[in-house]
């Protein structure tokens, strides 16, 4: 999120953590850590709250990669988030949580987070990223909706519409 690495000069200091998780033996598994290139891409939007940044030597070659679906949800859509509450490891949220409400840049929905979880993504049942989560708590659809207490995200298709055609091309969208 732009919220989290506002400004390229902080690229030299951020560490981008893989495997950060427990095993099902409540064990820590190895953590594989890479650098992001100091003066590679950097590309951010803070109206939006994204931040799209490179990292060294590729993880995706051992990790993989999510696959984008631009696709809106619809209300009462089921979506689930891979999250590292207040810095902990990995955890799934995935029981009770819907979509409440979604407009081309705003996507709300309930389910558990904690602080620390901005940036995680947001994804239908099909385990395809339709958003990024950016914030959570007492929150408005609109100027003159009532507050609900709920989590918000961007839609990914706002972001890609968003993004220059030259970085658009190394993503991987359904």
């Amino acid at each position: 999120n732009h919220h989290i690495i506002p400004d390229p000069t902080l690229l030299e200091q951020t560490v981008v953590r893989f495997n950060y998780q427990v095993n099902l033996h409540g064990n820590p598994e190895l953590i594989d850590e890479y650098r992001v290139v100091p003066n590679g891409m950097y590309y951010a939007n803070q109206e939006m709250d994204y931040a799209l940044i490179e990292v060294e030597d590729n993880p995706a070659q051992k990790w993989g990669h999510l696959t984008l679906k631009p696709r809106l949800p619809q209300v009462d859509d089921r979506v689930n988030i891979i999250q590292h509450p207040n810095g902990l490891p990995k955890q799934v949220s995935m029981q009770n949580n819907f979509v409440k409400f979604a407009n081309r840049n705003k996507l709300q929905y309930i389910t558990s987070t904690l602080p620390g979880s901005s940036g995680s993504p947001v994804l239908d049942d099909e385990w395809q990223v339709v958003g990024l989560h950016r914030a959570g708590g007492w929150l408005k659809e609109d100027e003159e909706s009532p507050t609900y207490y709920r989590n918000e995200g961007v839609p990914i298709g706002a972001i890609l519409k968003d993004l220059p055609n030259e970085i658009r091309t190394y993503l991987t969208i359904v």
